[in-house]
């Protein structure tokens, strides 16, 4: 009776058995999926004698029975690589949290989610997953960002601050995360603009004629002989930079209807001397005046401009235009130039001007910087041309130098560009990242990945999903030596993770319980033909 027994049991057992390796097969190609492994475990033993009676304990099994079905977390499912931005996959331990309408949380490690049309991040069953979002504030276009999207309308736009920080803190607080649709930066003004460069120091000479000043020449003529003379000295005063021996000053004098011109030579003091200069051609009894006029080659001034974009609070890009004149004449240990800074609006209207003079010593380098500020739409704007020379080596050079042309090699702004929303997407680190047009990436939210004392004493639902129980004790987060939040696994962004189960051993399992299934119930039929001998032995 016993065997009979048994080998039902065995039966039992064994089904048990086919039903987790079945289920096992059914979900190998199911997302998230973790496999069971069936177990089981004798009944009772009855003792045949007592240890009294021999060295040996002498018992009998009655049976076989199902344990449990234990989850293989031991096993990492395979990765594989999707075109979802809110694709994930955990590779290690831990589990997703998902919460119902309800509030009810369930945990999985499907990291199949998407944007629902509420803006939430849900899975597959429209179920929250849970994560920590960053502060939004409620926020209006600037006029310069709604240009930039005509027709589109939204029922609400949303702003933050860039330099919070995410941190998950602890299981009870993480909610539901809600993605909207337009988020937007506002611009931040440029404060400070550093350019980079080099000006020529050589000017140029190029001929001209300019009028001397008639105080600084004295000038006579005999009205007997006609003839007139005039000496002066051609001077930095006069503006004239550059002067050369044998450059020409021509002195005309004029009765009023009549004039006659003469040439003088300047040497190399900058003096000239005209005699015996004929004037009888002219009406003498008429008053006579002389004027000069000194052609030379003259210095011109050396020009530089350069510009840059700058950002406006507003949200406008503005333009700094700088405007570098050289201030003759140079020595050779000081060069002088004006600088005009212009800052103009997208329209190229003035919005705000400064000027000054920077100088600059024999080797080049800054000596000096006048230039204000500017105002740039409400902020105050600093044009940065270097730090200037403290007598130290190679001080002096970092911004604006002299060189041998009129370059700009470097300029930096700060401030940013206001910026509208364009994509959100998934990193490897469980962030969600919210990415827009003027370049910036700025994380909105991070994923919350849970773990337990005890994963085998999850409650298994349906769609990979579970729940915790007495068994497994509450969800808890791993953290590191300073009480920081951590995962304790990797995230694989744009992939899922497959099944755990292993096909080949599934396939296994199932041929070894046949047998099983086989040999109980063959254990029966002989049980059977046992008990019938010992009926038919009474006839």
């Amino acid at each position: 009776m016993n065997s009979l027994y048994n080998g039902v049991s065995g039966i039992k057992t064994q089904n048990f058995g086919l039903d987790v390796t079945a289920n096992n097969i059914s979900n190998v190609n199911t997302v998230g999926f973790i496999g069971s492994t069936a177990e089981f475990k004798s009944v009772l033993y009855t003792k045949l004698n007592g240890a009294a009676n021999g060295p040996v304990m002498s018992q009998i099994g009655l049976g076989a029975t199902s344990m449990a079905s234990s989850l293989n977390t031991f096993k990492q499912g395979s990765p594989e690589l999707t075109d979802g931005d809110f694709d994930i996959a955990i590779i290690g331990d831990g589990y997703f949290g998902v919460a119902t309408n309800s509030g009810d949380i369930y945990f999985t490690r499907n990291g199949d989610f998407a944007k629902d049309a509420n803006g939430d991040l849900v899975n597959q069953a429209g179920f929250y997953v849970q994560g920590t979002m960053i502060n939004l504030t409620p926020t209006t276009l600037t006029q310069s960002a709604q240009s930039k999207i005509p027709g589109s309308i939204y029922n609400q736009v949303y702003t933050l601050d860039t330099n919070q920080v995410i941190k998950l803190s602890t299981p009870e607080s993480q909610g539901k995360i809600s993605l909207p649709d337009m988020i937007y930066l506002p611009a931040v003004g440029t404060t400070r603009a550093s350019f980079a460069g080099s000006l020529d120091p050589n000017s140029v000479s190029s001929a001209t004629t300019m009028n001397l000043d008639p105080s600084t020449i004295t000038s006579s003529f005999d009205p007997l002989t006609g003839l007139a003379s005039a000496n002066g000295k051609v001077t930095d005063t006069n503006g004239i930079f550059g002067y050369r021996a044998g450059d020409m000053v021509l002195v005309s004098a004029n009765d009023g209807v009549n004039s006659i011109t003469g040439t003088a030579y300047i040497d190399a003091n900058g003096e000239f001397d005209l005699t015996n200069f004929d004037i009888s051609g002219l009406n003498l009894s008429n008053p006579i005046t002389f004027s000069y006029q000194a052609q030379i080659y003259q210095a011109q001034p050396n020009t530089a401009k350069f510009g840059a974009s700058v950002y406006s609070p507003n949200g406008n890009k503005n333009e700094v235009l700088l405007e570098f004149t050289q201030i003759l004449p140079t020595s050779p240990n000081l060069n002088e130039w004006s600088v005009n800074a212009q800052l103009l609006d997208p329209n190229g209207n003035l919005i705000s001007q400064s000027s000054g003079v920077v100088a600059f010593n024999g080797s080049g380098a800054l000596l000096s910087n006048t230039l204000g500020s500017l105002n740039n739409d409400g902020v105050s704007l600093n044009i940065d041309l270097g730090t200037l020379y403290n007598g130290s080596p190679n001080s002096g050079f970092t911004g604006i130098v002299l060189s041998g042309q009129n370059a700009m090699s470097k300029v930096e702004v700060n401030g940013e560009e206001e910026g509208l929303l364009r994509r959100y997407a998934l990193d490897d680190d469980g962030n969600i990242l919210a990415s827009f047009d003027n370049g910036k990436t700025v994380k909105v939210a991070k994923i919350a990945l849970y773990h337990f004392q005890n994963d085998q004493g999850l409650e298994k639902l349906g769609s990979s999903l579970f729940a915790q129980s007495a068994n497994s004790g509450k969800p808890i987060f791993w953290s590191d030596a300073n009480g920081e939040v951590i995962y304790g696994a990797k995230l694989k962004s744009s992939a899922l993770e497959m099944s755990n189960v292993d096909l080949s051993t599934e396939l296994t399992n199932l041929i070894v319980m046949e047998k099983a299934y086989s040999a109980s119930a063959k254990s029966i039929t002989t049980s059977n033909e046992i008990l019938q001998t010992i009926i038919d032995m009474k006839r």
